[in-house]
C-alpha cells in the first residue's frame, strides 16, 4: 500500500519534476522519501527489487549528502540577515522559490525553510 506522503512524491513525479522541485513542493520530504515511494510502488507491481532503500529518515532536506546531488556553493554556510532580507524581497516581489535559491546559491528546500522560520507565509 502507498502512504499519502509516496502517492504524493509519484504524482510529482509523473507531471515530470525532478528531486529539487519534489524536495521545494513537498518540504517535509528527502530523498530517502524518494527512493522510498519508488519502492513502494515497484512492490505495489510485484518488481523484484534487491532490497528495501537503505538509509535513515532525514528530518532535515537541507542536509542532504553530496552524493545524492551537486549542492550549491552556500550549502552549509549559516544564513546572514543580509541574505535573509533579500531572501523576504524577492520573495514579496513575486519570485518563486527555485529563483531564489538560484540567486542566493542555495537549495530551493533551504529557502523554502528560511522563509517559514521567518514567519513569512510561503
Amino acid at each position: 500500500m502507498l502512504t499519502e506522503k509516496s502517492k504524493a512524491i509519484l504524482n510529482l513525479i509523473a507531471e515530470g519534476h525532478g528531486y529539487d522541485a519534489i524536495l521545494a513542493k513537498l518540504p517535509y520530504c528527502t530523498t530517502f522519501d524518494i527512493s522510498l515511494a519508488a519502492w513502494e510502488a515497484l512492490e505495489l507491481e510485484n518488481v523484484k527489487t534487491k532490497a528495501k532503500p537503505a538509509g535513515k529518515r532525514n528530518r532535515h532536506p537541507e542536509r542532504i549528502s553530496s552524493t545524492d546531488r551537486v549542492l550549491p556553493p552556500m550549502h552549509g554556510v549559516a544564513w546572514t540577515g543580509q541574505e535573509e532580507n533579500r531572501a523576504i524581497a524577492a520573495w514579496e516581489e513575486g519570485m518563486d522559490i527555485p529563483s531564489i535559491a538560484a540567486l542566493l546559491e542555495r537549495t530551493p528546500a533551504s529557502v523554502l525553510i528560511r522563509l517559514r522560520r521567518l514567519d513569512i507565509e510561503v
